[in-house]
């Protein structure tokens, strides 16, 4: 960057030729002018290299510039995902009501839930906890403008960041008969009659479908009807238990009569993520090159599964290998098999998800079982003196904050191992323990099993103090 000296330096040798600045150039108004330029020049060197540093994914620090390197490697952001519980429904009415699949509700503050199982209730009853989940589904209407290669579709930016899934139909005659086109990823597998679309994600920040170019996957033809039917979502939202739902659109008995129906959440309805974004984005485009769909090794599947379920705070995959190691047995059932195992968040269950979108991923000879996760809880016991200047409270909150970080069995920086020195590393880290004469020591009880499925730590229970002055 230019120093003051040499800008003062400069500006003299640029006005010296000129006669007018004679009388000037020893001047303090001189000093002043080029100090002035040298402010000027500073600023725009900075701009420029800035600019510069924007052209590079590792000191890229604006959100648009973050967005054309994803579009730059085919990039996918993690999509938002919906909130979900469970409902009661209640059938007030004096005939049978069956609740179809995917039927609509919204909460008073105006967000829109669907059920995901068909439920019948009897006149007067009250039907079992039925799973709902916030979406609203929404459909878009387009016309292919023009017959030709690679033809895409940009949906708004304030419609991206709520989609959680999308289908493509098209009726190539104009009309409504539409046909649903298949997704391929980069067309991976395609012939030139197949028909199927791309997913790929704009600078602009804006979800793009890209049709085939007639060689790998059909090109629509003119005037073509596309219809895209959108799931959309909120992402992170919370909605208490015992709160009503407003049925959306008409609900019919058994005998075609309209339906009187009350619907209460029977549990807390959360779990909900937004779009992936800023530096997360950034972060995960590191590794995409790497991964990009192509499960081959066993860290891969559990990045797929963290990424596609962020409620996912640990995942784990294996082959007949391991699994025979593991049973002692040689089963020909293994053969070509990857078990799955995945621990999310409190009270969610998600297997069922789970290997329904690794079974959606073609791969030949490719069969997934799911193994529940086995939790093996080891005890830490802290034993120590504070002086009397500090609330014992606060010190054993403050140290069970940071073991749960660390170990915790629902923390998503949890580490499976335990090691005695980054305990004491980690409790010494806190300062509760940094005045003269203020001691503490560890024991940890409890060791892991070794089962393939096991995720090993602790919880609150599981962390006992013995803390005095």
């Amino acid at each position: 960057m230019i120093s003051r000296e040499e800008a003062l330096q400069k500006f003299k040798e640029i006005v010296g030729s000129a006669e007018s600045w004679e009388q000037l150039l020893q001047s303090q108004f001189t000093s002043h002018i080029s100090l002035f330029q040298s402010w000027a020049l500073r600023e725009s060197l900075f701009k420029t290299e800035r600019v510069l540093q924007e052209m590079f994914l590792s000191t890229a620090l604006n959100e648009s510039s973050i967005r054309a390197h994803a579009e730059d490697r085919d990039y996918l952001p993690i999509k938002a995902k919906p909130s979900t519980g469970t409902v009661t429904i209640k059938n007030n009415g004096v005939n049978s009501v069956t609740i179809p699949e995917r039927t609509a509700f919204q909460s008073d503050d105006l967000l829109y839930y669907v059920t995901l199982a068909p439920v019948t209730i009897a006149a007067g009853a009250t039907s079992a906890p039925v799973n709902i989940s916030q979406i609203e589904e929404r459909d878009l209407i387009l016309t292919v403008s023009e017959e030709k290669k690679f033809y895409e579709i940009l949906l708004d930016t304030d419609i991206t960041p709520e989609i959680n899934s999308f289908e493509v139909w098209v009726d190539e005659a104009g009309g409504t008969d539409y046909t649903q086109w298949a997704y391929k990823r980069l067309f991976q597998n395609t012939t030139a009659t197949d028909k199927v679309f791309d997913e790929f994600y704009a600078h602009t920040g804006e979800t793009g479908i890209r049709f085939g170019n007639g060689t790998f996957g059909k090109i629509p033809v003119l005037s073509s009807k596309v219809k895209i039917k959108l799931f959309l979502t909120k992402g992170e939202s919370y909605l208490l238990n015992n709160q009503p739902l407003l049925q959306i659109g008409e609900l019919l008995d058994s005998l075609g009569l309209p339906a009187k129906i009350e619907c209460k959440t029977y549990t807390v309805i959360t779990g909900g993520t937004n779009q992936e974004s800023g530096e997360e984005l950034r972060r995960n485009l590191h590794y995409w090159p790497i991964y990009n769909e192509q499960l081959v090794w066993n860290d891969d599947y559990a990045y797929f599964v963290r990424r596609e379920f962020p409620q996912v705070i640990w995942a784990r995959s294996w082959g007949e290998q391991e699994q025979s190691i593991a049973t002692g047995t040689a089963d020909l059932d293994f053969i070509n098999r990857i078990f799955i195992t995945a621990h999310c968040e409190a009270g969610i269950d998600l297997k069922n998800q789970i290997i329904a979108k690794l079974e959606s991923i073609p791969r030949l000879n490719r069969k997934y079982k799911w193994v529940d996760p086995v939790i093996t809880y080891f005890t830490v016991t802290i034993t120590g003196k504070v002086g009397r200047n500090r609330n014992v409270d606060t010190v054993k909150n403050t140290i069970r904050d940071a073991i749960l970080n660390q170990y915790g069995v629902y923390s998503r920086s949890r580490v499976n191992t335990y090691n005695e020195h980054e305990a004491y590393a980690l409790i010494q880290a806190t300062g509760m323990f940094d005045q003269q004469g203020e001691y503490f020591l560890v024991s940890q009880t409890g060791s892991p099993t070794g089962v393939l499925s096991e995720i090993y730590g602790t919880d609150t229970a599981h962390i006992i103090f013995d803390i005095g002055y």
